[in-house]
């Protein structure tokens, strides 16, 4: 089997990222170094990074699921990934090393998330998602380097063995739980993919569609929602802080839902990259279609799967973050009401009037709570997508960029100079 790197003809050997010439490869291929540094050691290196603290987070949890034959299942093909994927030469020593690690963390996270999660992993189906994609641009250039069709093999073995591992990884552990299901609700044991396209609403929009539904029929809620876990998070929270600062009301419900805000802000950003990237791809696909040679057919193939991942990413990632968004609101709501209600309840008989007090539970806790979602969720990332929509605007009329930006600022400074003065 040839060294892929003794292949000068496409410069191989250089960082690329695309080959050389149109006449190799077809024109639409990576170079080998490319492929074999950041198509290889980039995922393995995020993944390894925060393995850790998903092993760290389920250190903490108790067993919830048993074993069964989807575990056993799971286990051997990860195994058999392994050693396929292992199996031949690369180019880089330091890629296919870390590669290799990085398949026996999966293999130990795998299995401990197993016991010791009710629902799929989402940092191992990501994981195994993007080394799906780019495993089919490895083994698309092994296919056509190597004349020794062992090696490309192999990487065909591995990929298909990639796409059972990610099928079995998904499928939901609910008549294994060592708990009853029927507290649970489906988002809650629902895997990535469930979640990402709501598969988990299926089953109440077709049996709202076939009878009428009822209280007693309606599935559970996420537990996050509850109302008695909220009332003792917030209150616990709003103790601990110092309650003569300023802001500190919205500080303590920053910290009571730090992680609910990490969990909208990584969707957040992934909606801002696909947006970033999707003036590239509708320009590259105007530009192919005003070209007058002929272009290669792998290009256009290309550019049809760019522009669906891209698409279908700005759908699924919007709907995830404004979801999580809406979902974090409805826990404010739910802990400054049971706040406020309990504070209620420890003041003297006839310290305060009721009415004030549900005038409080209503209108002001409405508005916090769109104050947070509008605050919190949404301003960071419209000034982080602002500045790059600006950055790329300038480069394509220059200075000339700054306009839109001034004539928003100066109309938003005339509305409110109006609204003062009525």
């Amino acid at each position: 089997m040839d060294d892929p790197m003794a292949t000068n003809q496409c410069d191989d050997g250089w960082f690329g990222p695309a080959v050389a010439t149109e006449s190799c490869r077809g024109g639409f291929d990576f170079t080998v170094l490319f492929e074999s540094t950041i198509l290889a050691v980039t995922p393995s290196a995020c993944f390894l990074l925060l393995a850790p603290l998903r092993f760290f987070q389920l250190s903490k949890q108790s067993p919830k699921v048993i074993s069964s034959s989807l575990r056993m299942a799971t286990l051997i093909v990860l195994l058999v990934v392994v050693k396929t994927r292992h199996i031949g030469g690369h180019a880089l020593f330091a890629g296919t090393a870390l590669e290799f690690v990085a398949a026996l963390a999966a293999v130990t996270l795998i299995d401990l998330e197993y016991f010791r999660s009710i629902r799929p992993s989402s940092l191992t189906s990501a994981y195994l998602s993007v080394t799906l994609l780019l495993e089919i641009a490895r083994t698309r250039t092994a296919w056509l380097l190597h004349d020794d069709p062992l090696y490309p093999a192999c990487l065909s073995a591995s990929l298909a063995m990639r796409l059972i591992l990610l099928t079995l990884q998904n499928v939901e552990k609910k008549r294994w739980l060592l708990q009853k299901a029927e507290k649970l609700s489906d988002e809650s044991i629902g895997g990535p993919f469930n979640r990402g396209f709501f598969v988990w609403l299926n089953g109440l929009l077709r049996q709202g569609y076939t009878a009428l539904l009822s209280g007693n029929e309606l599935p559970h809620i996420h537990e996050k929602l509850s109302s008695q876990d909220l009332s003792k998070s917030f209150e616990a929270a709003w103790e601990n802080c110092n309650q003569n600062r300023k802001n500190a009301l919205m500080l303590a419900i920053v910290k009571c839902l730090r992680w609910e805000i990490i969990g909208i802000a990584v969707p957040r950003l992934a909606v801002i990259g696909f947006s970033v990237a999707q003036p590239f791809i509708v320009g590259r696909v105007v530009d192919v279609l005003q070209e007058t040679d002929s272009f290669s057919l792998d290009m256009g193939y290309g550019l049809i799967g760019a522009t669906a991942i891209v698409f279908i990413g700005i759908a699924v990632t919007r709907a995830l973050y404004e979801h999580l968004g809406f979902r974090a609101t409805t826990m404010i709501r739910g802990g400054l009401m049971a706040l406020v209600f309990q504070h209620m309840m420890d003041l003297p008989l006839g310290s305060t009037d009721e009415s004030s007090a549900m005038s409080l539970m209503g209108s002001d806790i409405e508005m916090l709570a769109e104050y947070f979602n509008s605050t919190v969720c949404e301003t960071w990332a419209n000034v982080l997508q602002l500045g790059l929509a600006t950055w790329l605007l300038k480069t394509q009329v220059g200075a000339v960029c700054i306009a839109p930006i001034v004539i928003v600022i100066s109309n938003d400074a005339i509305l409110a100079g109006t609204n003062i003065s009525e």
